[in-house]
């Protein structure tokens, strides 16, 4: 007993691990590239103009500048507006500047994925030098709190946890069984792991309102027009990527738990393949949307490459991390090894998930490489960034997890330890097992 309660929470360790590592790359915020005049400028003549150029693409109606003298007193005439092209790129104009340093603080919203972010940049007129913008206030890129990570984190799990229920009906549940007795039981556990997957898409669902409020929230701290509530919402819903992507995310969710509560309370040879084939395919679709919500479709060169490998390696998380995650929840309907014996019941086909782990971490792998090439441009910035430390860190887990998962693997399948052992010149199944 106290084996499997460590084994399992090791599984559980695991997966609240990897999950916080993926969602990582979904919690990067738009950023400024670059900026005329830069960014501490020295100039002779005042500007009349600023240009910002950002990442990714931000909406206009939820973006905001203002920009104060080095008393901090606002500088009134200053408007903003976003270039109706590209969305990248945002012209400030000025008034007629006296000499002296300003600062220019700006507050972006992304379109792909809904993140606000908030900056400065300094510039001087005259001979004064630049603000210093540490007295003027806190600025910077906005950093995820704790609120917009807890959401997002529950996200990625009860997503991971419908693509999980579903591969594992698909690729693991055996269907033929020795007797009656067995047969009954292993339609029981399919029902509870069709339970596990509808109720995770509902529960996605409803989370999905929740991010809607902290969403609109957020856009209306970075509004610079003050207007009514619902005004707000219906601009959020209906003219951003973001909102877009959300209601067709709910309506995804919904067929999903629609489906799979239909299937849960069908006899298994009533159920058309069509309602399969389209909860499978909602479910692929739920992959594709959560990829274009992060970050996939800024990528202005290979968009559609980049989007196809974000959502392989979304539903590669599913099938692994997912696949561990039903697992686990339904372990209290599988553990009675005993009683498995008695009926001649097999309710997990280990071979069959031992393929999908394999195939699943090899897609997760490729996939991973080719985003790492995007984002990560040097073998320096692997040490130096935060996204090549959270790749660092993510390779070093899975090598980890992987070790684990050879060495059980080698457990029960005693001649691949023989074989293995053989090449490395002793017995390796009686280490494993003294382990």
């Amino acid at each position: 007993m106290r084996r499997r309660v460590k084994f399992y929470g090791s599984i559980l360790l695991f997966v609240v691990l990897q999950l916080f590592i993926n969602t990582q790359y979904a919690f990067a915020h738009v950023a400024v590239i670059r900026v005329e005049p830069a960014d501490g400028a020295l100039l002779a003549d005042p500007p009349t103009t600023m240009i910002l150029w950002f990442d990714e693409t931000i909406v206009d109606r939820f973006s905001s500048v203002q920009l104060v003298d080095r008393q901090n007193q606002p500088v009134s005439g200053v408007t903003m507006q976003v270039d109706s092209d590209t969305h990248d790129r945002m012209r400030v104009t000025l008034p007629t500047l006296s000499p002296g340093s300003y600062t220019l603080f700006w507050k972006a919203l992304s379109d792909d994925d809904g993140h606000l972010s908030q900056g400065f940049t300094t510039f001087a007129v005259g001979a004064e030098a630049p603000a210093d913008p540490a007295k003027a206030t806190s600025v910077g890129v906005e950093k995820t709190t704790a609120t917009e990570g807890l959401l997002r984190w529950l996200n990625y799990l009860l997503l991971m946890t419908v693509l999980g229920a579903l591969a594992m009906l698909c690729w693991v549940l055996p269907t033929a069984q020795g007797t009656p007795a067995a047969a009954a039981a292993q339609q029981r556990l399919r029902r509870h792991m069709l339970w596990v997957g509808a109720g995770s898409a509902g529960a996605a669902f409803l989370l999905g309102f929740a991010l809607l409020a902290w969403q609109l929230q957020t856009a209306q701290a970075a509004s610079a027009v003050d207007s009514a509530l619902f005004a707000q919402g219906w601009e959020l819903l209906g003219r951003t990527q973001w909102g877009i992507l959300w209601l067709v995310r709910q309506l995804l969710y919904l067929f999903v738990a629609a489906g799979l509560w239909r299937l849960a309370t069908r006899p298994k040879e009533s159920v058309s393949l069509w309602l399969w084939l389209f909860v499978y395919g909602r479910a692929v679709d739920l992959a594709v949307v959560q990829a274009l919500t992060g970050h996939a479709g800024s990528s202005h060169q290979d968009w559609l490459l980049t989007l196809a490998a974000t959502a392989v390696h979304l539903l590669a998380a599913g099938v692994w991390i997912g696949g561990l995650l039903t697992l686990c929840l339904l372990f209290g309907t599988v553990r009675n090894e005993g009683h498995h014996a008695r009926l001649g019941w097999r309710p997990i086909d280990w071979r069959a998930f031992t393929l999908a782990a394999v195939v699943s971490v090899g897609l997760l792998f490729s996939s991973g490489l080719y985003r790492t090439g995007q984002l990560v441009i040097s073998a320096d910035a692997l040490l130096t960034t935060r996204y090549g430390q959270l790749l660092l860190g993510k390779v070093l887990l899975v090598c980890v997890v992987g070790l684990c998962g050879l060495a059980n693997a080698l457990v029960v399948h005693p001649r691949l330890a023989v074989w293995l052992g053989r090449h490395l010149g002793f017995r390796l199944i009686d280490r494993l097992e003294r382990v």
